[in-house]
């Protein structure tokens, strides 16, 4: 096991053993170790955004779920989603609807209520077309949004 690991779970430990905390102390001491405790929540979240980061950079864009195995029997699990469809903000819908058919309009988009729409769940199985004005008009009314892949840890102690 590396010397980080080592480390990190020794800090784990040093918390465990402080125990819970009571208003024996006083209240300055609780507010202090409360400080205390905020600043090196503060620092694990950013120390664990930038490993959670490199993970997903190791993994790559794929699509798929993938399961990691590090030191000491550690184990992590990542999801890299495909790309979902979002309609851009302003797009005229109707103009949409015209350019592309009512009929291939509706396999594309669900409406959600008083004219809004969302790309259907098969959009983009669904949207192969050859025509260059039904693609031009599809390509200026939707974006592939491509969310950042799920990173977890398992639980174990």
């Amino acid at each position: 096991m590396s010397a980080k690991v080592n480390a990190l779970r020794e800090l784990r430990e040093d918390l465990q053993r402080l125990g819970n905390f009571d208003i024996e102390g006083g209240i300055e001491e609780t507010v202090g170790v409360g400080n205390e405790l905020w600043a090196i929540l503060q620092e694990a979240q950013r120390q664990f955004e930038a490993v959670k980061g490199i993970i997903r950079e190791d993994v790559g864009s794929t699509p798929g779920t993938y399961t990691l195995t590090g030191s000491g029997g550690a184990t992590c699990r990542v999801t890299v989603q495909r790309p979902r469809p979002i309609i851009r903000q302003g797009t005229d819908m109707d103009h949409v609807r015209q350019v592309i058919g009512t009929g291939f309009f509706n396999q594309l988009f669900m409406e959600t209520g008083a004219g809004t729409y969302i790309p259907h769940p098969n959009f983009i199985e669904r949207a192969h077309h050859h025509d260059y004005n039904v693609a031009n008009a599809l390509v200026s009314a939707v974006d592939l949004k491509t969310d950042p892949a799920r990173v977890s840890f398992d639980r174990r102690s």
